[in-house]
């Protein structure tokens, strides 16, 4: 089971996220990656259909802290 494109809310699937350059997108931008294995089964019923998994379950969740941003 996958999430209908149309499901998704606040994902740009087909859209860029920055402005064409040249652009001062950021400043001190911190990134942290945590890097998991989950169950391949699990991540089939989250994943949006135009989404493919690989078949290990590797994952990982992002995090960004962006003390100033131009957009």
């Amino acid at each position: 089971m996958t999430i209908p494109l149309n499901e998704i809310i606040g994902m740009p699937a087909y859209s860029r996220y920055y402005p064409m350059p040249p652009a001062l997108l950021s400043r001190h931008a911190k990134f942290h990656f945590v890097y998991f294995h989950a169950d391949p089964l699990a991540i089939d019923r989250i994943l949006p259909e135009c989404v493919t998994q690989i078949d290990q379950g590797i994952c990982v969740a992002i995090g960004i802290s962006i003390p100033w941003s131009a957009n």
